[in-house]
């Protein structure tokens, strides 16, 4: 019954997955590999962007679905809290959205 929402959830991971390793090559690169490394790092929010507006449009039917759909939500919440605490601006809406997450997902807010 999911399947489509599944496999979104899937790929949105997976390009969430790679982040990491561009962001370390941005730190380890010369100032000449800066602008080819922030545009890979663009274009991977970019697919990231398409893949979460098909998990929006997709309705959860299975309590795998709702799982999956919040496990990126979590992932989506979490980045925006990070840079929010960075900011000194962290939201009661974002922190009723994680707590709300939490609950979809079992477990302790934190």
């Amino acid at each position: 019954m999911d399947g489509e929402l599944l496999a979104a959830c899937r790929q949105y991971h997976h390009l969430h997955s790679q982040e990491s390793p561009i962001n370390a090559q941005i730190r380890a690169a010369s100032r000449e590999q800066h602008a080819s490394l922030w545009e890979a790092l663009e274009a991977l929010w970019d697919q990231q962007d398409d893949i979460l507006v098909v998990i929006t449009d997709l309705r959860a039917k299975t309590p795998e679905g709702l799982r999956a759909k919040a496990l990126v939500a979590d992932v989506v919440t979490r980045r925006r809290q990070k840079m929010e605490i960075e900011n000194d601006c962290l939201t009661d809406e974002h922190r009723l959205n994680l707590s709300l997450i939490a609950d979809l997902l079992e477990r302790k807010v934190g």
